[in-house]
């Protein structure tokens, strides 16, 4: 079974888009900000990180930045998600830069987040 780190402060995200993956038959795990991520990524060991932008404690970016710079165990995918659409060129190209393999914008409905997660992992 494919894991999956959904990462983002709001609950409901986790939740909404953890159900349906879960009913897809992958593994969820969830983290609330980019220091409690790093540490699921060390326990959980997923095959794909869905990492939200604006976080608390640690943003996305920076968490993102640190984990590839630790050399980020199997090189695993990372699909960034923002909800600041204002910025989204400037955010997108930054998430790239930083080793993103995906970006999305919020609202992302539950079919869209699940389309992109096969497209990395199959299924």
């Amino acid at each position: 079974m494919k894991k999956i780190l959904l990462v983002d402060d709001d609950p409901v995200f986790n939740l909404l888009h953890g159900s349906v993956l879960r009913r897809s038959g992958y593994e969820i795990a969830t983290a609330t900000n980019g220091v409690e991520a790093l540490a699921a990524i060390e326990t959980f060991k997923p095959d794909l990180v869905v990492l939200d932008v604006m976080m608390p404690v640690k943003d996305g970016l920076t968490m993102l930045r640190e984990l590839r710079a630790n050399g980020s165990p199997n090189h695993q995918p990372v699909i960034v998600v923002t909800a600041h659409v204002q910025e989204y060129e400037t955010t997108r190209a930054e998430a790239i830069a930083s080793g993103a393999s995906g970006f999305l914008t919020k609202p992302i409905s539950p079919s869209q987040m699940l389309k992109e997660v096969q497209r990395y992992l199959g299924g």
